[in-house]
């Protein structure tokens, strides 16, 4: 909630979804997890991790959708949750090598990393991380790491 407070005082108003109903045009952020001010909600135990399925499926559509249209950043996410990891293998299977072939093809389902270079799979988003973690790049080769450790010693 302090993300969309922040939102809120700049003027920038942010909608909580699925707990406020979002008018056309308008910024949201996805409570996947739950909020705050809908404690019955929050997916904290093994059981409730176990039960996600039963009432947020849908909003792992939303995620799956984005994962597939978007570049997606992450903050503050571990990259260990275990129904991200369902859609992101859904994903994978269905967009990566051998079912996506980019040679000759200028797609968004593409990237190239250098110009002229023979175009790749695309990376479906970027995780900013507050260490290092080399094994999440092995874990993750779909998903570009940058650690702000890194960023603090290069700017000091």
């Amino acid at each position: 909630t302090m993300f969309e407070d922040a939102c809120r005082a700049s003027q920038q108003p942010i909608y909580a979804l699925p707990y406020e109903v979002r008018t056309p045009n308008s910024k949201w952020i996805l409570k996947l997890h739950g909020d705050v001010n809908h404690p019955e909600d929050i997916v904290l135990t093994r059981e409730q991790v176990d039960r996600y399925d039963d009432r947020r499926k849908a909003l792992s559509g939303i995620v799956q959708a984005l994962l597939i249209t978007k570049h997606m950043l992450f903050v503050g996410f571990s990259l260990q949750d275990e129904n991200f990891h369902k859609v992101a293998t859904t994903m994978r299977t269905a967009f990566n090598p051998p079912h996506l072939d980019c040679s000759g093809v200028e797609s968004e389902m593409c990237w190239d990393s250098e110009e002229g270079a023979e175009p790749q799979p695309r990376r479906f988003g970027t995780v900013l991380s507050l260490t290092d973690r080399p094994f999440l790049e092995d874990l993750w080769p779909d998903l570009n790491m940058i650690v702000m450790d890194a960023v603090k010693e290069v700017s000091s």
